[in-house]
């Protein structure tokens, strides 16, 4: 409304007519700007001869002000219009093209605070003793939601089925899962641990391999 009423001033000046009619019809152009839309143009009549027929045919001339004041004013609307079509086409094209899950948690320590899902892991498995030994407090906690032993697959194919079926969370190296993805019924979300999986080697003292394996 600022916009078309500035526009409408400056117009009053050049053209000497009423400022509220172009402060109405400028209201109409501000919009029109803003939906990417041009100005308003005038009709413009052409006459064709063939054959002694006169036809008469109406172009639709778009008009782009002459005065350099109108000019600024425009092109300060065209501009910021432009700006902001562009982004929020770019928002929304990403907001539909790029999947961000809700997940329920995104780190262990919120995952031990929400009580709705359980704990799986290998039964026997490194990860199965990280929380029967430990006593991190972050580890006693997420003890508590461990199935028993009992229910703990053996296998990583009934590890995924619990995750598929149950309201469960599977605690693995993602490598494992990777192996058997073309098994996996459904579609599986992980979430960063913060922890790196080593190996070691037992070897005896003064064995030939130890420099082998320290290099």
């Amino acid at each position: 409304m600022i916009c078309s009423f500035l526009i409408a001033v400056i117009m009053w000046k050049l053209k000497n007519k009423k400022i509220i009619p172009l402060t109405l019809d400028n209201c109409f152009y501000v919009w029109g700007i803003q939906c990417q839309q041009s100005l308003p143009g005038a009709h413009t009549n052409l006459q064709r001869s063939k054959f002694q027929t006169i036809k008469i045919i109406n172009f639709y001339v778009p008009e782009f002000p002459t005065a350099s004041s109108l000019k600024i004013a425009f092109m300060s609307l065209v501009m910021p219009s432009m700006v902001i079509y562009i982004s929020y086409s770019a928002a929304l094209t990403s907001y539909l093209a790029v999947f961000n899950p809700n997940l329920p948690f995104t780190s262990e320590q919120e995952f031990a605070s929400d009580k709705s899902y359980n704990l799986t892991v290998l039964r026997g498995s490194v990860y199965h003793d990280i929380f029967e030994r430990s006593n991190n407090s972050l580890a006693l906690q997420m003890r508590e939601r461990l199935k028993r032993p009992e229910d703990l697959p053996l296998n990583m194919l009934e590890a995924i089925k619990q995750v598929c079926n149950e309201q469960v969370v599977l605690c693995t190296n993602e490598l494992f899962v990777d192996k058997i993805s073309a098994d996996i019924p459904c579609t599986l979300m992980s979430i960063s641990s913060g922890r790196l999986d080593s190996a070691a080697f037992a070897l005896f003292k003064h064995s030939p391999y130890t420099g082998l394996l320290n290099y």
